[in-house]
Order: structure tokens, then sequence, then C-alpha cells
């Protein structure tokens, strides 16, 4: 299509332009992998992701509840300063050794911990839950201030998202 419209066409003047566009646009994503490369080599050359699956384990008692709480706990507070994509990452290393000791399928702790990893991003100190669509009945739209409706999507540690969660990871097993 560029060499039938004149002001598409390719030129060198435009290919150095989206070279240049492309290089400044990959640097964060650039920094964030190799800041959670870095982090995911020291946690696991010095064994501090199975100590930590072990110190969760030993304050949960056994318990797969308490072990999902701390787990999600984790992820959100790890969540809260870097990318959902690095979230998960460090998160994956450090938490689910703890998730698949307790008999959680591989597959059922990394989509907890992905689950989680991605409500952090909409986690209350984070201002782009504000933006949240109104609630889904028309007749609750006069009732929520903008506030309520903002909060919506701001409660990760939901009784119903923990239940599904260790509902489906049980019923996998």
């Amino acid at each position: 299509m560029n060499r039938v419209r004149p002001e598409t066409k390719a030129t060198s003047k435009r290919l150095v332009r989206a070279l240049a566009d492309g290089s400044t646009g990959v640097l964060n994503a650039a920094t964030t992998c190799a800041s959670a490369g870095i982090i995911v080599g020291v946690v696991t050359l010095t064994g501090l992701g199975l100590k930590f699956s072990s110190i969760v384990l030993d304050y949960a008692g056994g318990s797969l509840l308490l072990t999902a709480i701390y787990t999600a706990l984790v992820v959100w507070i790890v969540g809260l300063a870097v990318p959902v994509t690095a979230s998960y990452i460090i998160c994956a290393v450090i938490t689910a050794p703890a998730l698949t000791k307790l008999g959680v399928p591989d597959y059922a702790a990394h989509m907890f911990i992905f689950y989680y990893a991605v409500l952090s991003e909409v986690s209350p100190p984070d201002p782009r839950c504000r933006h949240s669509p109104p609630p889904p009945s028309p007749a609750a739209i006069p009732i929520a201030t903008p506030c309520r409706r903002g909060n919506t999507p701001c409660r990760p540690f939901s009784c119903r998202s923990f239940l599904c969660s260790i509902r489906s990871a049980s019923a996998c097993s």
C-alpha cells in the first residue's frame, strides 16, 4: 500500500524515525524485564524462594485457604511497585512453590498468581481504578457516587475470587 499512496511511501527518513520510535518505546519493557530477571536470579541463587514458601507454609499451618491469602497479599504488595509482567515473574518464583507443596496444580497456582498480579494494578493506591465503568444496573447509577463506583474494582481480596480460585484448584487435583 505504501507504493500506491505517496504519503505513506517508505523513505529512509521515515525508516530512521520508525526505528528511533521503536527503540524508545521498548525501553520501558526492557528495563522492567531486566530488573525482574535480576530479582529472579538473586532469589533463585540464594534459595530465598524456597525459604519464603516454607515460611508461608509454617504461618499457614498447612491450610490452603491461609496460604492462598498470604500468597495473594504478597503478590498484591509486589504488584504495587512493579508492572503486571514483572510482578507475575517475581511472584511465580517466590510464592508458587508454597501453593504447589499443598497439592495445587502448577497451572492453577500460576493462574492464581497471575490473577492477583493483574488485580494489583487496580489497587487503591493506583488512581486508574477511579476510571471504572458505572454499575451495570441503571437504577444504581444515581445512587452510586464516583468514589463508590471507583472502589468497585478495587476489591482484590473479595471472598468470591478466593473461593473460586480455591474451588477450581481443589477440583483439578
